[in-house]
């Protein structure tokens, strides 16, 4: 079964392209009204392979709260060159994304705002 994506679902994978890790609140901040739907959303993404939840060197305090970090998969990345076809993508994306340490997780979420403050003006 496919998945009809809308505009909303290829402005997230672009988000995870630019900026490599996103939580859901910042998402749902940029993208949904409120928490429920993006939470639905973001499964849905995920449950057809085209995100990822990523947890790599998160303090666990944070992961047993239900912080959910996501990434851009190989599936999701190739959908998205091919919708974009003149979009800038690094070299090695997926690989260097799934070896991205949240340790300083407050940096990536300070990016991440800017990012999206910026896109959002």
């Amino acid at each position: 079964m496919s998945l009809n994506l809308t505009k909303r679902d290829y402005e997230i994978l672009r988000t995870l392209v630019r900026v490599q890790l996103a939580n859901t609140q910042s998402l749902q901040e940029a993208f949904f009204p409120t928490l429920n739907p993006t939470r639905k959303r973001l499964a849905l993404l995920r449950s057809h392979g085209y995100i990822a939840n990523h947890t790599k060197g998160l303090p666990g305090l944070h992961i047993r709260c239900g912080s959910n970090y996501w990434r851009i998969t190989d599936t999701g990345l190739h959908l998205f060159a091919r919708q974009f076809p003149k979009e800038r993508i690094p070299a090695n994306l997926v690989v260097r994304t799934c070896r991205a340490s949240l340790r300083f997780f407050e940096h990536r979420d300070g990016m991440t705002a800017c990012y999206l403050a910026l896109v959002e003006s």
